[in-house]
């Protein structure tokens, strides 16, 4: 029998095992205290070297299980110290994390397509909105770690309803999960008249957020000319890639940009020349340019970010707010994606919401709220509590820096 065409409820999402990474301290690792905690292994990491260390989940000894259950043990929360270095708003992002690129080289005719984040930039905020993140940091830090992991197990089986999923059912090899689905009302069609509007891609934008997302799954191998319509059409700035093409022995994503330097390929009819390319602890960087018959050419930026572990979360917050910051001063598209483009995508993205309803909105905040809205556009967006607690994570770690004064610490 046919299968229907839309479904009430939305069965369980792809689960792949927890992968078994042990957080590194460095100099670079201004994010999670090291001191009795790790992400998905029972070794303990050295001590962090960072004088800027903040300790948000110190004495948090946390552990990735299997997806369904994605539990997070607390063994104990206690008090932590203040930031040391001291920081005004406006050098935030200047001071933190130096070795990633704040701005890549100017697309072509800046002037047209970029624009003015006044108001909506954290690292520039005005009385009102740091007050408002100081109510969003009390509010959360009432509620804990343990709290937000309840938070997010009371919401985690959440998905828009109707859950609508006809041309995902009827392009089962175009999927690289056939159980991580891609919903009717916010998926990308391909216009160009092709054969074939399917791809695996939905939008994610609308208020609070200021920039348009397109949250996508990690190319397969008969998408990846699919993958480059999508670009040329949806007229992308910038590709935030947060997955590698292999993990723990399996592949997640196809190699879809020219690999080495003045490489070119071709992509159905799209030309694609890798003009730039440099590596630092977090990223490797890519200049492209772009070339389509009848329609010129076009720089984009590709970054991927290199150490996000798959259903995990990274040991840095910081990575992931200068990514945002490209993303918010341009009036182009930014593509967000990992393997099923859920995950480490959402977690991603929801930062984002959150911080702009921090910065548009008055308290009280609801991250319950955020899942929702992230995942009303991508069906199972955030997949773990790990990830829904480094949402969190990201925005005191923002704060810490913005208050040097102030002990940015869960109780």
């Amino acid at each position: 029998a046919d299968k229907p065409k839309s479904v009430m409820m939305a069965p369980t999402p792809h689960i792949a095992p927890a992968p078994v990474t042990t957080a590194r301290a460095g100099p670079d690792m201004v994010g999670l205290s090291t001191k009795n905690l790790t992400w998905s292994s029972r070794r303990r990491p050295p001590k962090a070297q960072s004088t800027r260390q903040v300790r948000l989940f110190a004495d948090a000894e946390v552990e990735l299980g299997h997806a369904d259950a994605a539990e997070v043990h607390i063994s104990s929360i206690s008090a932590v110290s203040p930031v040391t270095a001291t920081m005004s708003a406006e050098s935030v992002f200047n001071q933190a994390e130096q070795d990633i690129p704040m701005e890549p080289d100017a697309p072509v005719d800046p002037e047209k397509e970029s624009r003015s984040v006044a108001g909506r930039d954290p690292d520039i905020m005005n009385p009102d909105q740091l007050a408002n993140l100081k109510a969003y940091i009390a509010q959360y830090e009432k509620l804990g770690v343990r709290g937000l992991l309840d938070e997010f197990n009371s919401i985690k089986g959440y998905n828009l309803q109707p859950f609508d999923i006809t041309a995902h059912e009827a392009n089962p090899t175009k999927n690289r999960y056939q159980d991580i689905f891609c919903i009717e009302p916010t998926r990308i069609k391909l216009m160009d008249g092709k054969e074939g509007d399917y791809i695996h891609a939905n939008y994610v934008k609308g208020a609070p957020f200021l920039n348009n997302f397109i949250t996508t799954q990690g190319p397969l191998e008969p998408t990846v000319n699919d993958f480059w319509r999508l670009v040329v059409q949806e007229n992308v700035g910038y590709i935030f890639m947060l997955c590698s093409i292999v993990e723990l022995g399996k592949k997640k994503c196809e190699q879809y940009i020219p690999e080495t330097e003045g490489e070119v390929r071709f992509y159905g009819d799209v030309k694609v020349t890798l003009e730039k390319k440099d590596e630092d602890g977090h990223f490797i960087n890519s200049k492209l340019l772009m070339e389509v018959p009848g329609k010129g050419k076009k720089i984009l930026y590709h970054h991927f970010w290199k150490n996000w572990p798959d259903r995990g979360v990274p040991i840095t917050a910081m990575a992931g707010l200068r990514l945002l910051k490209n993303a918010r001063k341009t009036t182009l598209s930014t593509i967000v994606h990992c393997s099923a483009g859920v995950g480490r995508t959402g977690t991603l993205v929801a930062i984002e919401w959150l911080l702009q309803k921090i910065l548009t909105s008055c308290p009280p905040y609801d991250m319950k709220e955020m899942l929702r809205a992230v995942r009303n556009q991508r069906a199972h967006a955030i997949q773990t509590a790990p990830q829904y607690a480094y949402i969190a994570f990201a925005i005191f770690r923002l704060w810490a820096l913005l208050e040097p004064t102030q002990q940015a610490c869960f109780h």
